[in-house]
């Protein structure tokens, strides 16, 4: 078990295809062992925790908030690593590590490709900046 809340801030509306996939993904990190908790606001996660925080941000740029936007005021949260899960327009990812974020997948990254990334930053002792998980 790690030391840490892995949060998944979901941006796009639950009517949409893009939340149900979120949910599975949810679901499949709690069902490794991880704490997890959802929040459909940044203001859910906008404060300071006790315990390191792993924010996974769905980055849907259709909903009502702008993923990036969102990554970069979050990135002030002193506890917290993000990992924005980006979507296939191009240069997406850079995008993502520029507003702040320390990992930046593709929403279609493999399961296992985003638990491994997952226990990275849940294991680190501070955010680090890396672009994929097997890139290091």
């Amino acid at each position: 078990m790690y030391d840490a809340d892995i949060v998944f801030l979901l941006l796009s509306s639950p009517c949409s295809a893009r939340f149900v996939d979120f949910l599975a993904l949810h679901n499949a990190v709690a069902n490794a062992g991880f704490h997890t908790v959802i929040a459909t606001s940044p203001a859910e996660v906008g404060h300071t925790a006790r315990r390191l925080r792993v924010l996974v941000i769905d980055g849907d740029s259709g909903g009502d908030f702008d993923p990036y936007a969102v990554t970069e005021a979050l990135r002030r949260v002193d506890d917290a690593a993000i990992m924005l899960l980006t979507d296939a327009m191009p240069l997406a990812s850079e995008r993502g590590l520029y507003a702040g974020a320390d990992v930046c997948l593709p929403r279609s990254a493999s399961t296992d490709d985003i638990l491994d990334a997952l226990s990275e930053l849940a294991s680190a002792s501070s955010p680090m900046q890396c672009s994929a998980p097997h890139g290091r």
